[in-house]
């Protein structure tokens, strides 16, 4: 079993880690509000379709994977509720 590794990471002013770039051509994008309170994560591939995305209070909601955020068709990835 092979273990992913992180290429690099991203800060804000802040200091919170804003992207997270591992071995694997995809991305982790998290976004913050005004008060530091994360408010959603996303992973990313490589062309910016979402695989999957996690947001502070928002319904579960299901679609392809591979799907950009103009909704064409792909195969599965997975929005959820933190």
């Amino acid at each position: 079993m092979s273990s992913q590794q992180v290429r690099k990471f991203v800060y804000d002013a802040s200091g919170r880690e804003i992207e997270k770039w591992p071995d694997n051509e995809t991305r982790a994008v998290t976004v913050y509000d005004a008060a530091g309170q994360l408010l959603a994560v996303s992973n990313l591939e490589s062309d910016n379709s979402v695989i999957s995305q996690f947001t502070r209070g928002g319904p579960e909601r299901r679609y392809p994977r591979g799907r950009p955020a103009s909704n064409s068709p792909g195969s599965h990835h997975v929005y959820a509720t933190l």
